[in-house]
């Protein structure tokens, strides 16, 4: 069982990963969609990079282990470009 210093740490540990996604992703969707609006075909400029980057994931070797994180890997792929499109047809 952990003692209160090391849950302290390990919590810490957790907050700290979370905001630094949480704010990669908000960085990353408003950059995502300010090339959209660049383009010609924003949502067709959406679709090709959601395509580009489910083909570098495919790229990578998919140990039995990682198989629940490469699925939760994908969903969270398609979550964020669906937001983006989302945001481009407002």
């Amino acid at each position: 069982m952990l003692d209160d210093d090391e849950f302290k740490i390990i919590n810490e540990g957790i907050v700290t990963s979370q905001a630094m996604g949480l704010t990669a992703s908000y960085i990353m969707m408003e950059v995502v969609i300010e090339m959209a609006r660049r383009s010609d075909y924003p949502l067709s400029f959406v679709d090709k990079m959601h395509e580009k980057i489910f083909a570098r994931m495919d790229k990578q070797p998919l140990e039995q282990e990682l198989r629940p994180v490469n699925a939760f890997q994908r969903e969270s792929v398609d979550l964020f470009f669906t937001s983006a499109k989302r945001s481009l047809q407002k």
